[in-house]
């Protein structure tokens, strides 16, 4: 883009005494059209410490950092921050910051098309001393829904203990349908409530988190997954997962718990699947209605499937054998197979 000018609004004034180990800067303005940059007061620097230092940043246009964005996504010009910071000391350190933004707006693009956002009304607010730092958020939005956000950490220096809160409120899941290239629609309202506690090196998440009237519609799935609703139960390190679904002409639910740990493995999902008979692709122009109850494990690297598969009817129609009923001459050399996969996959299922 083109250059950004500055401007100082009146000559710098400041005093440095150096018996005294003292420095004062008088108020002054840094201007670059239309944001302002502004010591509102007298500051003082003595003896390793700072005093008065009050700044306030008006009208700094989010645009100019718009080319941070990923290409998927297009922020509308018309959009500012405006902050103020208040710093009284840093030894011990005592200062306040608030930030906000009226609106902002933007449009990103998916397979289904282009889809306008916005959110309005968001406010940050930071304190700070030797004892606690205090955070609080919020915003707003007509099309995504709402999220309000407060965290306290005690003794910033030395154990960072946390007591925070996280507020969703109907959270529309359309918002993050760009985060995969292969996601066709993505639907549902998300509400929650979480309590973050712990320290700041092993932070715990509690609460709920609601999902009602979802649907993934996706490359990797023949039809497209619908009346999406479940809930997850958080409890220091582990959470609970209900969940019932649609797919195509039956419908399905999903029991389990996920674990996570400091030590290995990070990770542990372990779950039920339990459908009605579902019709379902399995060779081109061949069809199956089957009926599951499937368990499922994973954790780093591993995926553990096992359990039962019912198929009441079947349509199948072979154009040609499939290549995995062909048989192989035993001197053939197979070349540029397939990649391996990072998932190592364990199956025991019983047909029937």
């Amino acid at each position: 883009g083109r250059p950004q000018r500055f401007a100082i609004e009146r000559p710098l004034e400041f005093a440095w005494r150096e018996a005294r180990g003292e420095l004062r800067v008088e108020p002054n303005c840094v201007r670059m059209e239309p944001a302002s940059l502004c010591l509102n007061q007298r500051a003082q620097y003595r003896s390793g410490n700072v005093a008065g230092v009050e700044l306030s940043l008006r009208r700094l246009p989010l645009a100019w950092w718009y080319g941070l964005l990923p290409p998927s996504i297009t922020g509308k010009p018309g959009s500012y921050l405006e902050a103020d910071l208040t710093l009284a000391s840093i030894a011990p350190w005592q200062a306040l910051l608030s930030a906000r933004i009226d609106k902002v707006e933007w449009v990103w693009r998916g397979q289904g098309g282009e889809f306008p956002a916005s959110l309005e009304g968001i406010v940050m607010r930071l304190a700070l001393d030797e004892q606690r730092a205090l955070f609080t958020g919020e915003a707003r939005s007509p099309v995504l829904g709402g999220l309000k956000a407060s965290l306290a950490v005690d003794d910033p220096g030395g154990e960072q203990s946390l007591d925070g809160r996280i507020v969703i409120d109907d959270l529309q899941l359309r918002t993050f349908s760009w985060l995969s290239a292969t996601i066709q629609q993505l639907k549902g309202v998300l509400n929650g409530d979480l309590r973050i506690t712990g320290t700041a090196a092993v932070p715990r998440l509690q609460g709920a988190l609601d999902l009602r009237g979802g649907e993934l519609r996706d490359v990797s799935l023949p039809y497209p997954l619908q009346r999406v609703r479940g809930r997850i139960e958080l409890r220091q390190d582990w959470a609970d997962i209900k969940g019932r679904f649609r797919l195509n002409d039956g419908d399905g639910k999903i029991e389990g718990r996920l674990h996570w740990q400091e030590q290995a493995p990070k990770w542990r999902l372990d779950a039920t699947v339990v459908s009605d008979a579902i019709t379902l692709p399995v060779l081109d122009n061949s069809v199956a209605q089957m009926a599951a109850r499937i368990k499922l494990g994973m954790r780093p690297g591993i995926i553990d499937i096992g359990g039962k598969v019912k198929v009441d009817r079947a349509d199948i129609r072979l154009a040609t054998l499939p290549p995995d009923t062909i048989s192989v001459s035993p001197d053939a050399e197979i070349i540029g197979g397939d990649e391996r996969s990072p998932w190592r996959l364990n199956a025991d299922l019983v047909v029937d």
